[in-house]
C-alpha cells in the first residue's frame, strides 16, 4: 500500500495537533511531508465503539440469496463532516443494513481540513497518495462508527478521473487510459482492502461504452431504436466487460474474499445487461443496475436545483405527478423493464451454475414533486424488487451537511414541505453556516421508506 509509512500511521493513531501554514509539496512526497500535513488536522477521535465483525458469512449470506441488502448510498465528497445522529438514525429508524459510500477527499472531514487537503491534492504529483491519506482520516475517525452501527459499507472505486459516461470518450479505444484506469481501481481496492467494514468493491458508475444507448422505444427513458443504439459500436459491451474481467482478475490476486460489483451501459440501465455475460465467471461476484424510470418523473425539478433557481420548478401537472398513464409511466412498465433483469439473471444462472445476485446501486427520485405520487413510486419500483429477492440502496442520503445532493430523496425535510426558497438560497450563496443550522431543524424523515417497509411487513 503506497501510504503505509509508520509515522503516519502513528499520528493519525495519536491525532495531530494544529500547526502552522500548510508545507508545499516536492517533486516527490515522503512521509516527513505527510507527517506535517496531517499536524494541520484536528486531533483524530473516533466516532463510536468498534466492534469487531467479521462480514464473511454475511458475504456466503448475500451470495446465496439469503441476505438482501437494503440502505442508502452515501455521498459526503464535498468540505463537509458526517452527521454521526443522521446514520445512527439510518441504522435505527430506517434498519439499513449496508451503505454504499461514494468516497472522495471531502469525505468525513471538516471545512478546515478540506482547504488543506484540496490545497495539497491539486499540488500532489500523486493523487493517489491524496486518496490514501483521506482514507486513513476516514478509517481512523469514521469506520468505528459504521462498525458500532453494523453497517457494512460498498465503496465505489471510480470517480471523476476518466470520462467513462460518454461513448465518444477516447477513453474507450485509448489503451493507455484504460491501463490507468485499471491500476487506479485497483490500488484503491487495496487501500480499501485494509478497512474490516467493507464488504463490496463497486466498480465502474454508469458506464456507457460505445453503441450501449438504452435499447428501449417506449416512455421510461429515450427514444432511440435498436438501430440507432447499435450503429456506431456493436462491440461496445464486449469493451466493457473485457475492462471488467482484467481489474477483476488484478483484485483476486490479493482480495479472493470480498464481493466485486459490475453494472451495465448505458447509464447503469437495465438494457445493457446482455454484455455482461461476457464478464468471466467469479463466484463472489454481484450485479447492479441503477432504477431511474420513468426518468421524466423522477427527475422532476432537477433543471431549477442545477440553476439554483425555484422559479424554474415546472407546475406539477408537468411531470411532477405518478403514475401517469398518458404517458406510459406505471408499474406495468416499470414491470417490463425488469424482465431484462430477470432474463439476465436466467441466462447467467445456467451460464455459471450458480444463483445470480441482483443489487440496484440507485433509485430515487427529486423531492419536489407530489409525496403521495413518490410513495406510489417507491411501492411499484422496490416491492418487485424485495419480490425477485433484490437488494437496493436508496439515493441518496445526505449524513452531511452538504447542499449539492440531498435534492434526491423524498425523506426530508421532517413534516412540512421543503421551503424552497430557502433552501436554494443557501445553495445558490454555498451558505454553509446558514445551510447547516437550516439542515439542523429539518433533519432527514424516512417517512415514506419505513411506512413501504411497514406496509410490506403486514402484507
Amino acid at each position: 500500500m503506497p501510504l503505509a509509512y509508520p509515522m503516519i500511521l502513528m499520528i493519525l493513531a495519536l491525532g495531530g495537533q494544529q500547526g502552522s501554514d500548510t508545507p508545499e509539496p516536492s517533486e516527490e512526497t515522503n512521509a516527513e511531508q505527510f507527517d506535517a500535513i496531517l499536524n494541520q488536522f484536528e486531533p483524530i477521535t473516533p466516532r463510536g465503539v468498534a466492534t469487531p465483525r467479521d462480514y464473511g458469512q454475511r458475504i456466503q449470506d448475500i451470495l446465496s440469496g439469503d441476505h438482501i441488502l437494503r440502505g442508502v448510498m452515501l455521498l459526503i465528497a464535498e468540505p463537509h463532516d458526517l452527521a454521526e445522529e443522521d446514520l445512527r438514525r439510518l441504522r435505527h429508524e430506517f434498519g439499513a443494513n449496508h451503505v454504499r459510500l461514494y468516497f472522495a477527499k471531502g469525505t468525513g472531514v471538516t471545512h478546515e481540513e478540506h482547504r488543506i487537503l484540496d490545497d495539497w491534492h491539486d499540488k500532489d504529483p500523486e493523487a493517489s497518495q491524496g486518496y490514501a491519506w483521506t482514507f486513513r482520516l476516514f478509517q481512523e475517525r469514521w469506520e468505528p462508527l459504521f462498525q458500532e452501527l453494523d453497517l457494512p459499507i460498498i465503496v465505489p472505486l471510480m470517480g471523476t478521473e476518466f470520462d467513462v459516461q460518454d461513448q465518444e470518450s477516447p477513453f474507450w479505444t485509448d489503451p493507455e487510459q484504460q491501463e490507468a484506469f485499471i491500476e487506479m481501481c485497483v490500488e484503491r481496492a487495496r487501500i480499501w482492502s485494509q478497512s474490516d467494514a467493507t464488504i463490496a468493491y463497486n466498480l465502474l458508475n454508469e458506464p456507457i461504452p460505445p453503441g450501449s444507448r438504452p435499447r428501449w422505444r417506449g416512455p421510461l427513458y429515450w427514444d432511440w431504436t435498436e438501430e440507432e443504439a447499435r450503429e456506431d459500436a456493436p462491440d461496445g459491451d464486449r469493451v466493457l466487460a473485457e475492462l471488467y474481467n482484467e481489474i477483476i482478475r488484478r483484485i483476486r490476486e490479493f482480495d479472493r474474499e470480498r464481493i466485486i460489483i459490475v453494472e451495465p451501459g448505458p447509464f447503469g440501465t437495465p438494457w445493457g445487461f446482455p454484455g455482461l455475460l461476457h464478464v468471466e465467471d467469479d463466484p463472489r461476484l454481484v450485479f447492479s443496475f441503477h432504477q431511474y424510470a420513468p426518468h421524466g418523473y423522477t427527475h422532476y425539478g432537477h433543471d431549477a436545483w442545477q440553476a439554483k433557481d425555484p422559479a424554474l420548478l415546472p407546475p406539477i401537472e408537468q411531470n411532477g405527478l405518478y403514475p401517469d398513464e398518458e404517458r406510459g409511466w406505471n408499474r406495468d412498465a416499470i414491470l417490463d423493464m425488469y424482465e431484462y433483469v430477470r432474463e439476465f439473471q436466467r441466462k447467467r444462472e445456467a451460464q455459471t451454475g450458480r444463483p445470480c445476485i441482483i443489487w440496484v446501486g440507485e433509485l430515487g427520485l427529486t423531492r419536489f414533486s407530489d409525496k403521495a405520487s413518490q410513495h406510489r413510486w417507491i411501492v411499484d419500483s422496490v416491492k418487485p424488487m424485495e419480490e425477485y429477492g433484490w437488494g437496493w440502496a436508496y439515493f441518496v442520503f445526505s449524513a452531511g451537511t452538504s447542499p449539492w445532493w440531498d435534492h434526491f430523496g423524498y425523506y426530508g425535510p421532517e413534516g412540512d414541505d421543503l421551503d424552497v426558497q430557502e433552501y436554494f438560497r443557501a445553495y445558490r450563496e454555498l451558505d454553509f453556516t446558514a445551510f447547516e443550522a437550516y439542515r439542523d431543524s429539518v433533519r432527514p424523515s424516512f417517512a415514506l421508506l419505513i411506512e413501504y417497509m411497514r406496509e410490506s411487513r403486514n402484507e
